[in-house]
């Protein structure tokens, strides 16, 4: 496969908002026949390109949907350039990003249980219903900024990922202003998961992002109880 294709291949991931560090390449066969092959690092999905024996500008894939058995489906004639494209960019969207989704989604039953000082089931108090004070506010959503600078550093995201991050750490700071300390504490909670699954992180790294959490708010976690 020319480098050309393979390189606008890599250049779709990255469109589709996807690190392609998530994935590896490799020449392979397939049906005794060179193919390129892509795939999700420590998974089944792979899509696999080859061309048309007699024309560099002809290919036929395979790749992996999503579903249990993890089934291979198969183009069966040789197509253009575009529609390689269109079905690359089809299968990262409608196949990968649900995998990682569904591999990187923290277990919040487990987070339930080991997470108690963010969302702990104590007992509903006055206190724990009432509003934040003005000074609260200040001090959270200095915060929420100072933690979000601690995403970047650690996480390194993309600028797809960056915006979504921005948008969830906004909604939480503006939240302050509407919800009580219980409600906001829950909205916390959500917002880490909301950022763990748009970095596609896995369990370990899932679980640095809530200790990171605890960190820069180790002084303000009080106001959540």
């Amino acid at each position: 496969m020319l480098k050309q294709y393979r390189n606008n291949l890599l250049q779709i991931i990255q469109e589709q908002g996807l690190n392609p560090r998530l994935f590896q390449s490799e020449e392979n066969e397939l049906y005794e026949k060179k193919a390129f092959e892509i795939t999700l690092k420590d998974s089944p999905m792979k899509f696999i390109v080859r061309n048309n024996p007699g024309n560099f500008h002809k290919f036929i894939w395979n790749y992996t949907y999503f579903e249990p058995e993890y089934h291979m489906v198969e183009c069966t004639s040789f197509e253009n350039k575009e529609v390689l494209y269109a079905t690359f960019s089809d299968w990262l969207q409608n196949h990968v990003k649900p995998y990682i989704y569904e591999i990187t989604e923290p277990d919040m039953w487990t987070h339930v249980e080991s997470e108690t000082p963010l969302i702990n089931g104590s007992e509903i108090t006055e206190e724990g219903t009432s509003t934040f004070s003005d000074d609260e506010k200040i001090r959270i959503r200095m915060s929420i900024n100072e933690f979000r600078l601690v995403i970047i550093k650690n996480f390194e995201p993309t600028k797809e990922e960056l915006k979504i991050i921005n948008a969830r750490l906004e909604y939480l700071a503006d939240s302050v202003d509407r919800l009580n300390k219980l409600d906001w504490r829950s909205i916390a909670f959500t917002t880490l998961i909301a950022i763990s699954t748009a970095l596609a992180l896995d369990t370990e790294k899932g679980q640095l992002l809530f200790d990171l959490f605890k960190q820069v708010f180790s002084n303000l976690l009080q106001l959540m109880q």
